[in-house]
């Protein structure tokens, strides 16, 4: 994965994502749920570019990112 993030941080977005891995048609364009979770934490996709996220784990994911940066 090339992106400049904490992995560990990563795996905590990863594991709240839905883990379609919907490939090259993915809404939010990304083939992978782990570099969809990359893209999140380094601000280069929003995590509601994920269509299959439910609520409560898009506000767990926010606190990630939140701890994450503080």
């Amino acid at each position: 994965m090339s992106e400049d993030v904490d992995m560990h941080t990563v795996a905590s977005i990863y594991k709240l994502l839905p883990g379609k891995n919907c490939g090259g048609k993915s809404p939010c364009g990304l083939p992978k749920c782990a570099l969809f979770a990359a893209k999140v934490l380094s601000g280069k996709k929003d995590v509601s570019e994920c269509p299959y996220i439910v609520d409560e784990n898009m506000q767990s994911i926010l606190l990630v990112i939140d701890e994450y940066y503080r």
